[in-house]
């Protein structure tokens, strides 16, 4: 009887335990509202629908690119294509990844905004010209207003400034001032630094804006170094900021609320990369350069820069390493002046990290310039020529044989390299050592 009651009584709880499960699963596990994730794009005409769909299934990656998205949205946009086909419906973009309603709107838009004609090397240039070589970036308005620059070269102790200005009356910039300015050697007070400072900003001259080259920032390390160098990299940290916010306070104000910049900082290395001055990290002498472009002065082309005959004086009677201070701001206001606003593509094309086929000398026309300047190929020896183009470092672009044979060749056919900036005329390094141990081998027997 007991046995009864207790079987009963376990039966009826196990029942309730089971019905409760049941009903509280149900009411967690409801089905999920579909239309809560429905998104709604904004209405289109048909023409657009057909304008944005030939865009997106047409175009290529690089092209795509140009347009108001990423390049990585565009990269996975391209993938999804070559996966499931061409876009059939304009909601169909939402299925990839990282396009959401308000990426999708700004695309779209962009698509819409563009010239259907505009051909692939525009697109190309444009997206270029569009690389941040200084900070803060500079809008096209700003670009077309200025008209002269002055860059600032700062050391520890030194400050070298030059200015450049865009006159129509000559074929490239000119130069219209430069300068270089000795701070004293010992670390200094910060009062007696910013006085010293003040004095220098008043000797720089008006421009329409002002170049400093990005300082490097400092590294975190566990060896910091001497006391010594950490006071020398903070007393350049200091005359960087004092400087700058006097350039800065330069600047019109602005009716309107848009911040108008008047100073810009070039990326680190820049100009050694446009000028090939850069060994791995190591800068080399701008001397040559800079003799090389004041000599162009009785012929000028695409690289012409004009120089006052009394600037010229200047450069060449400081000491070298001014010459090598005033020299580096120089090209810094150069390459701030060909790559920002005059947008060359050729220097553009310099500065690009991606790999390109050496150029050869019937590229560039150069062998009409030996033909035209050069009488005999012995001239050539140590002739220099100034070409437009940059092919690789010390990469061999041509060889020239002398008629002294009947098959065209002669004992030592030098080859033309393309070392800093010139075609020069050279043998290999493995050739020299070769012409070296020549020479050698006479008196080397003589001896024995």
């Amino acid at each position: 009887m007991l046995t009864t009651i207790v079987s009963r009584v376990l039966r009826r709880s196990l029942a309730s335990t089971t019905l409760v499960c049941r009903s509280s699963g149900t009411s967690t596990q409801s089905p999920p509202n579909e239309l809560d994730n429905v998104v709604h794009l904004p209405t289109y005409t048909e023409d657009q629908r057909h304008r944005i769909l030939q865009i997106i299934n047409e175009r290529s990656l690089d092209e795509l690119s140009s347009f108001d998205i990423t390049k990585t949205r565009a990269k996975k946009l391209d993938n999804w294509k070559l996966k499931n086909g061409p876009l059939k419906e304009l909601n169909d973009i939402l299925y990839v990844e990282g396009f959401g309603l308000k990426v999708v709107q700004k695309f779209y838009k962009s698509l819409l905004d563009t010239d259907l004609n505009t051909t692939k090397a525009h697109l190309k240039t444009t997206r270029a010209r569009s690389i941040p070589f200084c900070t803060p970036v500079m809008d096209e308005d700003q670009r077309k207003r200025i008209k002269s620059s002055v860059a600032v070269r700062i050391g520890v102790t030194t400050v070298s400034w030059s200015r450049l200005e865009l006159d129509p009356k000559f074929p490239g910039p000119q130069i219209t001032h430069w300068q270089h300015h000795e701070l004293n050697d010992k670390k200094l007070h910060l009062a007696e630094l910013s006085r010293r400072c003040l004095y220098v900003i008043h000797q720089i001259p008006e421009a329409d804006c002002y170049i400093l080259e990005n300082p490097q920032m400092a590294q975190i390390n566990s060896n910091p170094g001497s006391i010594d160098q950490q006071n020398v990299n903070i007393q350049k940290a200091q005359i960087t900021s004092i400087i700058s916010y006097a350039l800065i306070a330069r600047a019109e104000p602005s009716s309107s609320n848009k911040t108008k910049h008047n100073l810009y900082f070039l990326r680190r290395f820049l100009a050694s990369r446009l000028f090939h001055h850069l060994v791995g990290t190591e800068r080399v002498s701008t001397e040559d350069t800079m003799l090389a472009m004041m000599g162009h002065q009785q012929r000028p082309d695409e690289d012409y820069v004009h120089f006052p005959s009394e600037l010229c004086s200047m450069y060449h009677q400081m000491e070298r390493y001014q010459r090598e201070l005033l020299g580096q701001s120089f090209l810094l206001n150069l390459a701030f002046v060909r790559l920002v606003l005059l947008q060359d593509p050729t220097s553009l094309a310099t500065v690009s990290r991606s790999k390109k086929n050496p150029t050869n000398v019937e590229d560039v026309q150069d062998t009409q310039i030996i033909q035209n300047n050069v009488k005999n190929l012995q001239d050539l020896k140590d002739y220099e020529i100034r070409i437009p183009k940059a092919p690789q470092q010390n990469e061999p672009c041509l060889t020239i044989t002398w008629k002294t044979n009947p098959d065209g060749s002669g004992p030592d056919d030098p080859k033309i390299y393309y070392v800093d900036g010139y075609f020069r005329i050279m043998p290999s390094i493995r050739e020299r050592g070769q012409q070296q141990q020549q020479q050698r081998q006479p008196e080397q027997n003589q001896r024995q």
